[in-house]
């Protein structure tokens, strides 16, 4: 790593700079931002300098600004003079082969200061879309937005209006119980709001939802039928089946199996929170995993549906 010279460092190319705050940047950028005056012959509108807050943007068009003043004052002055006080910039004034033309170039420069091109990042970017609104297909009017917090809200709101305030009942309470307001389903997805190609798997819509919960009460309905002409049925497999693994099904399992299914049969509709963990014990898949080595799993109709 070497220490960098404003003055030699090459105007042509790529040069990564480290430095920390306190160091000078601002006025290496200003230094340079001469060089491309006086030794290209570069005009204001011509220099692109971006940083990155509006801030940042102002201080660095100020100190541009005093940089070529002194440097104007300086060239119809006496240059040697300067080497006391600014003696970077003395030096670049010493090298110029005609200090008149310097001087034109700077003061011209300070005169054309307002088509100065010194951005923010997002500046640049709107004034280049201005610019080639043909090219870019872009509207004449584009506004460039810093902050998404209240597109995302108004969206927010939209979605709930549309979605939920005109939804069925069943459907716009399960949504409340989770999100109170549009602000809370906001905070929820605030995370994933930067993942270009999210998907939502599965993908369905409000019919495919609608299907679904006539199918969950069908056979919501059925499993509440068997569980009361069959329950006790149910129960002496789940406690004595010599199939099962009593490892995996002990006696604290099967109560809580046994509990989620009493409390879905007394209950007066299907409920938003089915316990499926516990329910899970009940359905087919799960018993044959837990049936021992070279048994057959436990059957029953009942089992059945609770898988579906």
């Amino acid at each position: 790593m070497t220490t960098l010279d404003p003055l030699r460092i090459p105007l042509r190319g790529l040069t990564l700079i480290e430095a920390s705050a306190g160091t000078g940047k601002t006025y290496s950028i200003a230094t340079l931002y001469l060089r491309l005056l006086l030794e290209w012959g570069l005009e204001v509108d011509r220099i692109l300098v971006v940083t990155f807050t509006e801030a940042a943007t102002e201080e660095l068009r100020e100190r541009i600004r005093k940089r070529l003043r002194d440097a104007r004052d300086w060239l119809q002055g006496d240059i040697p003079a300067c080497r006391e006080q600014d003696p970077i910039l003395a030096d670049l004034l010493l090298a110029v082969p005609d200090p008149d033309e310097a001087s034109a170039l700077v003061a011209d420069a300070l005169a054309r200061m307002d088509e100065a091109a010194i951005h923010t990042i997002h500046g640049f970017c709107l004034r280049t879309l201005r610019d080639n609104a043909f090219e870019s297909g872009a509207a004449f009017d584009v506004e460039f937005i810093t902050d998404e917090g209240r597109l995302r809200h108004t969206a927010a709101a939209d979605f709930w209006r549309l979605q939920v305030a005109a939804a069925a009942p069943e459907y716009a309470a399960w949504v409340r119980e989770r999100w109170v307001s549009p602000e809370a389903l906001l905070a929820d997805l605030e995370p994933t709001l930067g993942i270009e190609d999210l998907r939502l798997l599965p993908e369905v819509d409000q019919t495919t939802i609608a299907e679904a919960r006539r199918e969950l009460a069908h056979v919501f309905a059925q499993l509440q039928d068997l569980w009361r002409t069959q329950g006790e049925e149910v129960q002496d497999i789940l406690s004595s089946s010599p199939a099962l693994n009593r490892r995996s099904y002990n006696k604290r399992v099967v109560a809580a199996a046994i509990a989620a299914a009493q409390a879905l049969s007394v209950a007066t509709e299907v409920p938003d929170e089915i316990p499926i963990k516990d329910l899970e014990r009940l359905t087919p898949t799960c018993l044959t995993q837990w049936t021992k080595d070279g048994r057959s799993p436990p059957v029953h109709p009942f089992f059945a549906l609770c898988g579906r």
